[in-house]
């Protein structure tokens, strides 16, 4: 299946960064974070075993960070809980991989500087820089030490992922220099030994986000990779679905390579019957890697109904959000579903997708009820999220030249005097 294809069944990595970022801060990783920082602190200050100590727990930072690569791969997005089933030995293998690497840096870049090959030495260098992440996959997922170390793996997934995987190879390093730029930043006002403990927990925070997007790439093109998702939590899940018959038989014509087939039964039944969320899932999965655009889209109006309903507005926005990256006209099928909608994309700090879906609206329904309110959303979207405070008081003047006596107008002046005290507030004195 192409990139393009499997983009539509899973959102693509570069939309989801801020919670890739944020992932960190849930309570079993921050917890994990402080914790091995004090430890890393106390016994760093340890004379004669202080090193083997710093370096196992070291290793326990990379132990938790593959647990956290492994789930992320095989679509559980929420953090470990517990050592799962990574090898205890797996954080200093780790440990062993950065050495060999380093290694390269040191004795590849001194040869290529003795020889006076400055561009080479730095070509040679930025190659091992996009190769470690490659490798470090490959030893999370095989466990194997020295296919990892094998120059054919780093470029073998290069070749099969193409531009997403260099991306996330800076991205990685971008973690690493603002890792740095923080520590730099903090670490003159910061007392000893808690700045050391903040240097730790830096570090820890950003190799945690590192597997948590490395995890994430091998998860959205594992089809690319050849890579099995193993879900044995979504199979339980799954057993209780009331329409778990007609899943299983729709799988099997998937397995027997019979998609239309499967795609027709799961929509005739869900036309008829309605179904599960599952039901759903599975049925827009289909459509998708049989490239059906038009019946992606109907559905999704169909669906997106339902969730509003029953006030799954989580859901909502991700599938309103897939519908238009299929066709940027895409809207909910009612025209009063777009304000909830939009609040809750607005409220959930997805400022682009809340723009996106009321663009247009007073154009679209020139006589709703709904337009007031809906240009005062926009005008707090376009103010608060894109620092566009002009556009923003154009949508406010619009509301009461348009409607002067609606019971909106005192909080769309209370919002024009807001945004004059922020513009008196940024003028210089």
């Amino acid at each position: 299946m192409s990139a393009s294809a499997q983009a539509h069944e899973i959102e693509p990595f570069w939309r989801r960064l801020r919670q890739i970022w944020l992932y960190p801060l849930q309570l079993g990783p921050l917890l994990t974070i402080v914790v091995l920082a004090v430890v890393q602190t106390f016994v760093s200050h340890l004379i004669i075993v202080g090193w083997l100590l710093s370096l196992l727990a070291l290793g326990a930072v990379y132990r938790y960070a593959f647990l956290v690569l492994r789930a992320t791969a095989n679509g559980r997005m929420e953090p470990p809980e517990g050592l799962g089933d990574v090898d205890s030995s797996l954080g200093m293998t780790q440990i062993g991989l950065i050495a060999a690497y380093i290694l390269l840096a040191v004795v590849g870049g001194a040869i290529l500087a003795l020889l006076q090959l400055p561009l080479l030495a730095m070509a040679w260098l930025a190659l091992l820089a996009f190769a470690y992440p490659g490798s470090t996959m490959s030893l999370a997922i095989e466990m194997n030490v020295w296919h990892a170390l094998n120059p054919a793996t780093p470029l073998s997934i290069m070749s099969r992922l193409g531009w997403p995987y260099f991306v996330v190879a800076l991205l990685c390093l971008l973690f690493v220099y603002c890792q740095i730029n923080a520590e730099s930043l903090m670490a003159p006002y910061l007392p000893v030994p808690l700045d050391q403990i903040v240097t730790y927990a830096l570090s820890n925070y950003v190799t945690i986000a590192s597997f948590h997007l490395m995890g994430y790439l091998i998860y959205q093109y594992h089809r690319e990779l050849g890579y099995e998702i193993d879900a044995p939590v979504r199979l339980r899940k799954l057993a209780d679905d009331p329409d778990q018959e007609l899943l299983d038989q729709c799988e099997a014509l998937t397995r027997d390579g019979e998609l239309e087939q499967a795609a027709q039964r799961l929509g005739a039944h869900l036309r008829e019957r309605g179904g599960s969320a599952t039901l759903h899932q599975r049925y827009r999965k289909l459509l998708s890697a049989l490239g059906d655009s038009e019946t992606l889209i109907a559905h999704g109006q169909q669906w997106l109904s339902v969730l509003i309903a029953q006030e799954k507005l989580r859901e909502a926005l991700n599938l309103a959000r897939e519908c238009l990256t299929l066709d940027p006209k895409f809207r909910p099928p009612h025209a009063e579903q777009i304000h909830p909608l939009a609040l809750a994309a607005h409220q959930q700090g997805q400022a682009q997708l809340a723009l996106q879906l009321l663009n247009g609206f007073h154009q679209l329904h020139p006589k709703h009820k709904d337009i007031p309110k809906n240009l005062l959303l926009a005008s707090q979207v376009l103010a608060e999220r894109f620092n566009q405070d002009g556009k923003a008081r154009q949508l406010l003047e619009q509301v009461k030249t348009r409607y002067p006596q609606h019971p909106l107008i005192p909080e769309v002046d209370q919002y024009l005097a807001f945004l004059d005290r922020l513009s008196a507030g940024a003028k210089p004195d």
